[in-house]
């Protein structure tokens, strides 16, 4: 049933631009989620403290654009090399998912900080935690995605097994 529907569908080889084309898809979607929170924040701020607005919203907006596409190329980055360590490859799908968010998030944090401050660390820091905790709300989307579609695939066992009666 449902367990060989996702192998099936895992285990399914791609050509290396395929792959490409996935990580560009899926940096592009982590960028784009931080850029509408990013103007979010920008345009709040401008409301809240009387600033121009569309001088904030966009600073802000280009800001968590520019700091999403470091981390998130950073973590994509060191996700291609985890699995291909042998130390790594015995740990779990979940803690690949969280080192790779951690070590992407001190990579990128790092560079955004020696870009903007000149302290690598001082970014790494701040990033490293945010980076954690996009990697518990993926977890989470995942798992409610997962849950949903075992939910479906039963619905559509229990109508057609009581359509056959």
């Amino acid at each position: 049933g449902e367990a060989s529907i996702k192998v099936n569908i895992m285990s399914s080889k791609k050509s290396t631009m395929e792959y490409f084309w996935d990580e560009v898809d899926r940096l592009s979607n982590r960028v784009m989620i931080a850029a509408c929170g990013g103007l979010l924040i920008g345009s709040s701020a401008a409301v809240l403290k009387g600033l121009p607005f569309r001088q904030s919203a966009f600073s802000s907006t280009v800001s968590t654009s520019i700091a999403a596409t470091t981390c998130f190329t950073s973590e994509r980055c060191v996700n291609m090399l985890l699995p291909r360590s042998d130390s790594v490859s015995a740990l779990n799908e979940d803690r690949r998912h969280y080192i790779s968010h951690g070590l992407g998030g001190l990579a990128g944090g790092a560079l955004i900080g020696m870009i903007y401050k000149s302290s690598p660390l001082s970014g790494g820091l701040l990033f490293t935690p945010i980076m954690f905790a996009v990697a518990f709300a993926e977890n989470q989307v995942d798992e409610y995605r997962e849950e949903r579609i075992r939910n479906l695939l039963d619905e559509i066992d229990n109508n057609n097994s009581s359509g056959s009666k």
